[in-house]
């Protein structure tokens, strides 16, 4: 007595469904990636980046002339009132002073504040956007000299960075 099996249709087992649902699968991910790919803007990458690499010549002779000005400066950040004041002896009080904060990663976070004179010792400009975390600080008074460097804003209160030429 010899007894047969039923056969079952192939759409009825399992392996035949998993063999068509690996690749299946890499293409879904794969149109998935296709899609962020194509609406995802690089945010890394800045628009003019070819000039900023021409001009870093003439950044590197700003931050020279600062240097042989000894200009040394002491920015507080009061979160409360959303101002920055900055303090420095050595500067023109005639021209403004201009603070670039620079976001490391998110360009859309990176705001340009120009700082009136109060007194000729000390500036004072309101930032345009909640700032926190850590920033690149560009201090500038026109094109006559440019300080840089780098602050941490603390969720706690005010945040003071000096910075000087002479690092």
């Amino acid at each position: 007595m010899s007894e047969t099996q039923a056969v079952t249709p192939w759409y009825k087992q399992f392996w035949p469904w998993f063999l068509i649902g690996l690749p299946a699968t890499a293409v879904v991910a794969s149109m998935h990636m296709l899609y962020v790919a194509a609406t995802g803007a690089d945010q890394l990458v800045r628009q003019d980046y070819y000039k900023d690499g021409l001009a870093i010549n003439e950044r590197l002779a700003l931050i020279e002339k600062a240097n042989t000005l000894g200009v040394k400066l002491r920015a507080t950040f009061v979160p409360e009132t959303g101002s920055i004041n900055l303090t420095s002896s050595k500067l023109d009080s005639d021209l403004p002073l201009t603070v670039e904060l620079i976001h490391p990663l998110y360009q859309q976070a990176d705001q340009v504040i120009e700082l009136k004179s109060l007194d000729g010792v000390e500036w004072r400009g309101d930032l345009t956007l909640q700032t926190e975390g850590r920033r690149y600080i560009w201090v500038y008074q026109g094109d006559q000299w440019l300080v840089k460097g780098e602050v941490f804003f603390a969720d706690d209160g005010e945040s003071t960075l000096w910075v000087s030429t002479n690092q």
